[in-house]
């Protein structure tokens, strides 16, 4: 039957969302000659709360496929609010031909953002991988950690004409801030634009997006939560490796050690539509605690939220007891604000369970130092669900 058909829009008021997880940033390395105007003109470095926000500052794709950087950056900031429309995006703009790069950059971006950026990606499209990259990155992060400034870093580059056989077990490295994108679109605009370059346009704004769109505990490879392969774009509708390779082709056996090795990348799920993550890997042993990128960005902001109660508290007096011992006013009153921070964690399903003890023994009157021990319990994934079943004569209840 003919009729008037109304689309209904979404995102027009701009709501934000609430706490600071969606806060999220880019560091792009590029020559001087690629980088637009108005870039330039504010010391390399933009806030974008949108894709016309990225469009206004001349950030658009080269019809000419001539400006490598810049496209990938374009094509990054698309796909970060196609999975999360409320994004707020920080971006800053290494200028090579400055010898300007995105492990110095990294600081410089957090540190114009005062320290609210919770994960970032860096984007050296123009450069192939090369694993000794990563630690230098590291460094950075470790850097911004002891400023009480943390975040979680994904690394997105070149991966045409890599050999995964041969590639870097990133699980051997220490890098737990870290993480390494090898997935790509198969038939859209990303595999399009890979085509023209030949060089590797990576889903790293879509896992940004989905992470700033997403609890600290979540993993970005939950099936019910989070496809990628949306109805209204064609992206990740066919997926490849970050090398060009459809997914399709590539042997069982090499998905499952590319895996092993912590790299992140998109792939199907038989007897269900869509496209998902593989896992949130980060370069360090998978036995570590921060083996993934939620333990991550769960002990961050149990940090962060701890730091901002207790920070009041910092040169406050200190009541003792006449045998030097904490009173049990102090302990609790410190106590008190420590799990206050941790609660909303709790609350929000961020978080098992935690607990906070302090030692009334410990001589504050010699160190002026209050010792406070937080343990925390971390939501569990369900990475392998394992179901016993089999055929039966009868069945009791």
């Amino acid at each position: 039957m003919n009729d008037i058909i109304f689309n209904r829009g979404r995102g027009g008021l701009g709501r934000a969302l609430s706490g600071k997880d969606h806060v999220s940033g880019i560091v792009l390395e590029s020559v001087v000659a690629n980088i637009p105007a108005a870039l330039t003109g504010a010391g390399n470095y933009q806030v974008i709360y949108s894709v016309q926000d990225a469009q206004d500052l001349g950030i658009q794709y080269d019809a000419s496929s001539a400006n490598l950087e810049i496209d990938n950056l374009r094509y990054t900031i698309d796909r970060i609010f196609d999975a999360n429309e409320k994004a707020e995006v920080h971006l800053l703009v290494a200028n090579t031909t400055n010898s300007e790069t995105a492990v110095a950059g990294l600081i410089t971006l957090q540190n114009k953002a005062q320290g609210e950026i919770r994960q970032a990606v860096v984007l050296k499209p123009a450069t192939d991988f090369d694993a000794s990259e990563l630690a230098p990155l590291q460094a950075s992060c470790d850097t911004l950690e002891a400023q009480h400034k943390p975040l979680s870093v994904l690394y997105a580059c070149n991966f045409m004409g890599v050999s995964s056989a041969a590639i870097t077990d990133l699980r051997a490295l220490d890098s737990k801030n870290i993480s390494v994108v090898f997935g790509m679109d198969g038939n859209g605009i990303g595999s399009t634009l890979a085509i023209a370059y030949t060089k590797s346009f990576t889903c790293a704004g879509t896992v940004l997006g989905v992470l700033s769109g997403s609890k600290v505990s979540e993993n970005i490879g939950w099936v019910g939560a989070f496809n990628v392969n949306k109805n209204d774009i064609n992206e990740y509708d066919v997926i490849k490796l970050a090398d060009g390779r459809l997914f399709d082709t590539i042997a069982i056996s090499e998905k499952d050690a590319l895996s092993v090795k912590g790299y992140i990348f998109l792939l199907k799920h038989i007897g269900l539509a869509g496209s998902y993550f593989n896992d949130s890997y980060t370069c360090i042993s998978a036995s570590d605690d921060f083996a993934f990128i939620e333990n991550n960005r769960t002990i961050d902001k149990a940090v962060r939220n701890t730091r901002t109660f207790l920070l009041p508290k910092l040169n406050s007096p200190l009541f003792v007891n006449s045998n030097g011992t904490l009173t049990e006013d102090t302990i609790a009153s410190f106590k008190n604000d420590a799990e206050r921070s941790l609660e909303e964690l709790q609350r929000n399903g961020e978080l098992s369970a935690f607990s906070v003890t302090i030692d009334p023994d410990q001589d504050v009157l010699s160190t002026s130092k209050v010792s406070i021990t937080i343990k925390v319990v971390p939501v569990g994934v369900a990475r392998n669900i394992v179901v016993n079943i089999g055929l039966a004569v009868r069945v009791s209840n």
